[in-house]
């Protein structure tokens, strides 16, 4: 949230590179090529915080260890990957109109979706 907030200001618009990570998802999910979309998924969350430019964001990122396998198991258990890009969509959306409040909140919506997802799965299953 923090790093989508401070980076709809840094940014200044300039959501070239964020849009193309999401172009790629969409193709990478066309062709069921899960390994392709969680790495452009991974690339599009570190973009965001690079963006921000803030050293402890950039620490915290790297200390959370991002790993293509947990999102993998993410999306293959939890997320159509046909589904996946357009969940990218309005934090782009935010982030193109350097709206910070707006561009935090769809960050933090990103993330409460998927844990809600695992949560209510692991739920189920107990």
């Amino acid at each position: 949230e923090v790093a989508a907030r401070v980076a709809a200001v840094n940014l200044r618009g300039d959501v070239a590179a964020l849009e193309a990570e999401v172009a790629a998802m969409r193709e990478a999910a066309s062709r069921g090529d899960i390994h392709g979309l969680v790495e452009h998924d991974v690339e599009f969350h570190r973009l965001i915080v690079e963006a921000a430019d803030m050293e402890i964001l950039t620490q915290c990122w790297k200390l959370l260890g991002v790993e293509g396998r947990i999102t993998l198991t993410l999306y293959d258990t939890f997320v159509e990957p046909v589904e996946a890009a357009a969940l990218h969509d309005p934090i782009v959306d935010a982030l193109r109109l350097g709206k910070a409040a707006a561009a935090g909140r769809e960050a933090r919506k990103h993330v409460e979706h998927f844990a809600r997802l695992v949560g209510g799965r692991r739920s189920d299953a107990s």
